[in-house]
């Protein structure tokens, strides 16, 4: 299951929970020169001092279009898409203080085989990122995430959690019992999305700053 796609619809109307943003200008600021454009490994944000760059924001939107269509994407959705990877930061924030050193070792572990494949195949991260306008590190950092969030969601969406999640907002599926439920597609969906928005307010007290304003999104 992909959580991004529905984050990314739902993004613009989502708030980050608890967030402590430091806005540093007024103008498009990347390292402390003003840009009329940002590159990929600019970084437009940080999470605990952790920046973000602008091509993990490509790498999404590649994911879903043609790359050479990336100049016609509106800033609305490359704001949400910037608050969506700040939110998915945070995610990860939680997701590796709970797995401790036996998650950071398998998603190392993922990393390597992804390359390996890669270089089976004739390529590499670096020559797959650059195909998309984004950057090795944004490769990494999304493989990472998927493996981490892919481990997360199987230890979470057992037949019983999805049962006690049922049985705590049995109205939203048209009341019933759980086992007569014959899709349960919504009721994971549902189930993930607030999985995720736990980890996310478990990082409320982390510091989030913000470098470049146009894809800077007040909290709605």
């Amino acid at each position: 299951m992909k959580i991004q796609s529905f984050l990314l619809a739902a993004a613009v109307c989502v708030s980050l929970a608890g967030e402590t943003v430091a806005q540093d200008t007024a103008q498009q600021i990347v390292g402390g020169v003003a840009k009329d454009d940002i590159e990929p490994g600019d970084p437009y944000a940080a999470v605990q001092g952790e920046a973000i760059y602008v091509g993990e924001i490509n790498l999404v939107l590649t994911q879903r279009i043609s790359a050479r269509d990336l100049v016609r994407v509106g800033e609305d959705v490359k704001r949400a898409t910037a608050l969506l990877l700040v939110r998915r930061h945070l995610a990860m924030n939680a997701l590796m203080k709970l797995g401790g050193k036996s998650l950071a070792d398998s998603l190392d572990r993922r990393v390597q085989s992804y390359s390996s494949e890669a270089k089976q195949r004739g390529t590499s991260i670096d020559e797959l990122a650059k195909a998309r306008q984004s950057t090795s590190e944004a490769m990494i950092a999304d493989i990472r995430w998927s493996s981490a969030w892919a481990q997360y969601l199987k230890s979470k969406m057992t037949p019983d959690n999805l049962q006690r999640y049922f049985e705590a907002h049995r109205d939203e599926y048209g009341g019933g019992q759980f086992q007569d439920l014959a899709d349960q597609s919504k009721l994971r969906r549902d189930a993930a999305d607030a999985l995720f928005e736990n980890l996310v307010a478990s990082e409320s007290e982390t510091k989030v700053t913000w470098f470049v304003d146009s894809l800077h999104q007040q909290d709605r």
